[in-house]
């Protein structure tokens, strides 16, 4: 039976961080990325760990594939921690909301943006423009609804703070002050 001192030093991390209950989901939020991460969650969701820990550091990426693990995040018996590190945007931003209340942590240099759903379309045809400028208002609603719970603002306040037409940046300070996570994460405490 192969031993630890086996495999190679990405191998080792990987096995710590599994028995710590620790995921880190970084780079650009793909399919393969979040239903790798979906797949950690539910073969964690029935281990004897406090709570599930799940380090971000994105600017973003896939919108359906981030709706999916916020899903199964929400079904989740356990717990699941956030924390935002290096960069949370775009998706990465709903998903460190959607951690569990008192769980959600911001690095005190993260950078931090929310903004508006949007697609790039090259050549397309009228009607289905209009399908998918639909569809991109259905999940802006998706969103403004999943951040209005998360944050506990009314969809006006997400709109005009979080979903209006330019980019919205902020501080870890403004971060914690609109309610996106509970702690600045405290320089010198481990995560571990």
């Amino acid at each position: 039976m192969a031993k630890l001192d086996d495999f190679g030093l990405d191998e080792k991390i990987n096995h710590t961080l599994y028995n710590k209950s620790i995921y880190f989901l970084t780079g650009n939020i793909t399919e393969e990325s979040i239903t790798n991460c979906m797949k950690w969650v539910f073969s964690q969701s029935h281990t004897n760990h406090p709570y599930l820990k799940i380090v971000i550091n994105s600017e973003g990426g896939d919108l359906y594939s981030t709706f999916a693990l916020i899903d199964i995040m929400k079904t989740s018996e356990t717990p699941i921690a956030t924390y935002g590190f290096g960069s949370v945007m775009s998706a990465a931003f709903l998903l460190l909301t959607s951690g569990t209340p008192g769980y959600r942590h911001i690095g005190i240099n993260t950078g931090i943006m929310c903004h508006q759903y949007f697609s790039s379309h090259d050549e397309t045809k009228h009607h289905d423009l209009k399908a998918s400028m639909d569809e991109g208002n259905r999940c802006i609603k998706r969103m403004e609804s999943l951040l209005s719970k998360n944050l506990d603002m009314t969809s006006s306040q997400i709109r005009k703070k979080f979903l209006g037409a330019s980019d919205t940046y902020m501080t870890a300070e403004e971060a914690l002050q609109y309610n996106v996570v509970d702690y600045i994460f405290p320089r010198g405490k481990r995560l571990y």
